[in-house]
């Protein structure tokens, strides 16, 4: 499993700074390896902190054209789930 920050979703990266209950949930996932990394564009795009991401050591992605490569993910035998 890979989870992968996209989109408008690359704002949850700074809302889990914040402090809060689920705040657990983001680290242990970071912690197992779960967290692949965030979509360099969308970063970009979303108005994203690349400070706040080198500081929670979340690299970012951008392998085709700023994105991660949807394509690889297949190649590698990953299936993708969208939310």
């Amino acid at each position: 499993v890979q989870l992968i920050f996209d989109g408008g979703g690359t704002k949850w990266i700074e809302e889990f700074s914040k402090e809060h209950k689920m705040t657990p949930l983001p680290q242990s996932l970071k912690s197992s390896g779960v967290i692949a990394g965030v979509c360099d564009y969308c970063d970009t795009s979303f108005g994203g902190e690349k400070d706040l991401l080198k500081k929670k050591e979340l690299p970012l992605i951008d392998e085709y054209k700023g994105h991660p490569s949807i394509a690889r993910l297949f190649a590698d035998g990953y299936q993708t789930i969208t939310l």
